[in-house]
């Protein structure tokens, strides 16, 4: 896939169109401060990103919508226009495909269709990139996915990422980037197949999955323990009280305690048996409860 074409809007409609040579290599030059960063911004931004990040200035300030043109060497086409943020971000775009399809003549023909989203799963048929949908449940995304918006990140840099000893590409002192960049770089290298990345992301949802199992068993060993210390206690206080012979102390606590209070509305009479009876119920739910 290659950029064709990037077009400005003026508030007044009029295009400012800038437009590169297909299968070339296209440089531009200028002096310091003159807007050539901001370009990669706009880039990122008709690629789907919802916050341009512009620094504020004469493109804040002038310009009503950004428009990206794609094409692969094939001719296929994808239009991207994203309007001007009144806030800090946007979420809405227009997008077109077709063989033909251009930069619009000027604002009057932009016809807000779609979203961010919708940029982004053109980008990614358009690359090929659709097939990949990996889950991810250990983290706040439910999702990792190879996508124009990680894809993106490998072309573009800013001067100032070129010469940075920390990182090597485009945001990548950000820790989500990072994370994917490590995740998906062999991907995009060609190195391995999806049917490999998937397999690694699925082994690591699944040794997640039994971490939070054993975390889950140590907690009940450690309920189990107390149960049984208890258990252990009420025993020898039943035997201290006369209620159980020494030689039936011996066998499992629980099952003692249960055979205690089977027999005891026996051993007691009438009047007993009733001041005991809402105690005896919930010691035997509780003791249900215990049950394996």
């Amino acid at each position: 896939m290659q950029l064709l074409a990037i077009g400005l809007y003026s508030h007044d409609g009029e295009l400012r169109s800038l437009r590169f040579r297909a299968g070339s290599l296209n440089v531009i030059s200028g002096l310091s401060r003159t807007g050539k960063s901001e370009l990669l911004k706009i880039i990122d931004f008709c690629a789907g990103r919802k916050t341009p990040n512009l620094a504020p200035g004469p493109i804040t300030n002038k310009v009503a919508f950004f428009a990206a043109l794609f094409q692969t060497a094939d001719g296929r086409r994808v239009l991207a226009v994203r309007p001007q943020p009144q806030g800090s971000s946007v979420s809405t775009a227009m997008v077109a495909y077709g063989r033909g399809v251009d930069l619009p003549p000027d604002s009057s023909s932009i016809e807000i269709n779609a979203t961010a989203g919708t940029v982004r799963g053109a980008l990614d048929d358009l690359l090929g990139l659709g097939r990949y949908d990996v889950e991810e449940n250990g983290g706040s995304r439910e999702r990792l996915r190879a996508s124009v918006s990680h894809a993106i990140q490998f072309c573009l840099q800013f001067q100032t990422e070129l010469i940075s000893p920390q990182h090597l590409f485009h945001r990548g002192d950000e820790d989500v980037v990072a994370d994917d960049f490590a995740e998906l770089f062999p991907y995009f290298l060609g190195a391995v197949d999806e049917r490999m990345v998937a397999t690694r992301r699925e082994a690591a949802r699944l040794r997640r999955r039994l971490a939070d199992a054993k975390r889950r068993l140590d907690r009940l060993d450690a309920r189990l323990e107390r149960d049984q210390a208890r258990d252990s206690v009420l025993v020898s206080e039943a035997v201290e009280r006369g209620l159980i012979p020494a030689s039936d102390a011996d066998g499992e606590p629980r099952v003692v305690l249960a055979d205690l209070l089977k027999s005891l509305p026996d051993a007691l009479g009438e009047s007993e048996t009733d001041q005991v009876e809402t105690p005896l119920a919930e010691a035997r739910s509780e003791l249900g409860e215990r049950e394996p």
